[in-house]
C-alpha cells in the first residue's frame, strides 16, 4: 500500500513485484499482491509469482500468523494473470538498475544475482528470534537463499532486522487514523479485516493487540523517508545446522577480516514512521 502512494504520486517508480513463498504459496502471494495493487489504483505494475519453494528446504508457511491466505482474514479473489508470459525472472532482468526492496525470504536475489541496490527485511542481529531462539522467519525458511545473497553481494545490502522493525506497530487507534486519512480509497475497507488477525495473534503471544509492520517499516528505511542510524559490517547466515538454520551473524569487531557486505540498520525513526505512514495514506485519499 505503501509503495503504491508513492508511486501514484510519482516519487517513485515501482517497476514490478515478484512473489515468493513464505507466509503463504508464490502463487497465492502473487494473487494477494495484485489485489492490493488494485485496491489501491494501480494497474500499471506487473505481479508474477516466483518460485514455489526455498531452495534447499521444504517450504513452511504461516497461516497461523497470517491468515489461510496470508491477508489475515480479507481474502482476495481470484485474478488471472495480467503479465502476459512475463515472468519473475523476465522481470528482474528488465529493471538491472532498480532498487530491490526483499521483504520476504531472499529466494530470488540469491538465484538470480546480486543489485547494487537492495534493502532487505530479515536476521536477527544481537537479537532474540521469533521463529527459533536465534533466527527471524525470512532467514530461517531459506536460509541458503540468505546465506547465498550475502556471500555474492557486489555492494553492502541495507539490512533491516527484527530488533529494529518489531518497533514499528499499529493498534487499532493507529490503524483507525490511517484508514481515516485514506478516505474512500478501496484499501482503506480492507485494512481493519487484513490485520485484525494479525493483532488476535500478537495478542496470542502475548505481545498486546497490535500488529507489528516489519516490511512497510524496512521499505520506508530504505527509501530515506525516515531518518536511520547504520553499521557497516559483514554479516553470513547459517544454513546447515537444524538447530542453528537461519541464524544471522554481524561481525562487529571485524574478526573474520572479510570486506563488509551489508549495512546494518541499527535504529530508526519509529514517530517519523507513523507520520509518513498517514502523508502516504493521504496519498492515496488525492489521487
Amino acid at each position: 500500500m505503501y509503495l503504491a502512494a508513492l508511486h501514484r504520486a510519482g516519487e517513485i517508480e515501482l517497476c514490478a513485484v515478484t512473489c515468493t513463498a513464505g507466509n503463504t504459496t508464490a502463487a497465492q502471494a502473487a494473487i494477494n499482491s495484485r489485489y492490493i495493487l488494485r485496491r489501491c489504483g494501480v494497474t500499471d505494475v506487473p505481479v508474477a509469482a516466483g518460485e514455489a519453494a526455498p531452495i534447499a528446504v521444504d517450504l513452511v508457511t504461516t497461516p497461523e500468523t497470517h491468515g489461510p491466505t496470508g491477508l489475515g482474514y480479507l481474502r482476495a479473489p481470484e485474478m488471472a494473470p495480467e503479465d502476459g508470459n512475463q515472468t519473475w525472472r523476465d522481470l528482474w532482468a528488465g529493471y538491472p538498475r532498480a532498487h530491490v526492496m526483499v521483504v520476504g525470504p531472499a529466494t530470488h536475489l540469491a538465484l538470480w544475482g546480486a543489485r547494487e541496490q537492495v534493502t532487505l527485511m530479515g536476521g536477527a542481529y544481537f537479537y532474540p528470534g521469533n521463529t527459533t531462539p536465534t533466527a527471524e522467519w525470512n532467514s530461517w525458511v531459506d536460509p541458503h537463499a540468505a546465506k547465498r545473497a550475502f556471500a555474492q553481494a557486489t555492494a553492502p545490502i541495507t539490512v533491516c532486522s527484527l530488533g529494529v522493525t518489531e518497533r514499528f506497530t499499529l493498534d487499532p487507534s493507529s490503524l483507525d487514523a490511517v484508514v481515516a486519512a485514506l478516505g474512500s480509497a478501496g484499501i482503506a475497507r480492507d485494512l481493519p479485516e487484513l490485520l485484525r488477525f494479525y493483532f488476535e495473534f500478537h495478542r496470542d503471544q502475548g505481545e498486546g493487540y497490535l500488529a507489528q509492520i516489519h516490511d512497510l517499516f524496512s521499505c520506508m528505511i530504505g527509501l530515506g523517508t525516515v531518518a536511520s542510524r547504520v553499521r557497516l559490517t559483514r554479516i553470513d547466515v547459517e544454513a546447515q545446522s537444524p538447530l542453528l538454520r537461519g541464524t544471522t551473524v554481524a561481525d562487529a569487531r571485524g574478526h573474520w577480516g572479510l570486506p563488509p557486505n551489508a549495512l546494518l540498520i541499527e535504529e530508526a525513526d519509529v514517530d517519523g514512521a507513523h507520520r509518513e505512514l498517514l502523508r502516504a495514506a493521504a496519498l492515496l485519499r488525492e489521487c
